[in-house]
């Protein structure tokens, strides 16, 4: 399993791009909008325009750095939902992350999981690395 880490002004659709290629080498891709991204995206100028990633990196050191460790965090959990497919059933007898239906997870679970990130993504990695003991590949 790849979970992909986006860019700055980004979003998780960005994963797209890679996902085909992926899938040929048997990788499932799976991506999260990271902080102020996306569906998180918020209009700093009162323009009526959402603005991604518009105050990521912001002449408070203290605010970059906490939106960094936010982004770490969530994408730490991410990796940990998609530790839990471990092939049992729900009580409604769906086993998680079995997208095909053949009974088995077709992502996370005991497989390996990488965290590739690009531009903000990849400083979301280095952060994650040091962070997150269930993942086991960290690429940027």
């Amino acid at each position: 399993t790849l979970v992909y880490g986006h860019g700055l002004a980004k979003n998780r659709f960005e994963a797209l791009a890679i996902a085909g290629r992926a899938a040929a080498m048997g990788l499932a891709v799976c991506a999260a909008d990271l902080p102020g991204h996306g569906g998180a995206a918020r209009d700093l100028d009162n323009d009526g325009v959402s603005d991604p990633g518009g105050d990521v990196f912001s002449d408070h050191a203290f605010h970059t750095r906490d939106l960094l460790r936010q982004a770490a965090l969530e994408q730490m959990q991410l990796v940990r939902i998609l530790r839990s497919f471990d092939g049992r059933r729900s009580p409604a007898g769906l086993v998680l992350g079995d997208w095909d239906a053949d009974g088995a997870p077709d992502l996370g679970g005991a497989a390996p999981i990488a965290f590739w990130g690009h531009d903000l993504g990849a400083l979301v990695a280095s952060v994650l690395a040091g962070g997150e003991p269930s993942l086991d590949v960290a690429m940027s």
